[in-house]
């Protein structure tokens, strides 16, 4: 699922092992970063302007 934190709208692409943030408003691509195997159903989480994300083995924060 999506997460709308820190003005983009965040999504994991499990097939492609991307984290991706969407402009809210149109949708367009803003960033995307790759990231360790996630399971099929991963969500992104977020605080103190980090984008989480929990990995197979670990938990990964990045920069939002």
């Amino acid at each position: 699922s999506p997460i709308l934190a820190c003005g983009g709208l965040w999504t994991l692409d499990t097939n492609g092992g991307t984290l991706d943030e969407l402009d809210p408003s149109s949708g367009s691509l803003l960033h995307s970063v790759k990231v360790p195997a996630v399971a099929h159903f991963a969500t992104p989480s977020a605080g103190g302007g980090l984008i989480f994300v929990a990995s197979n083995r670990s938990i990964e924060a990045f920069q939002a």
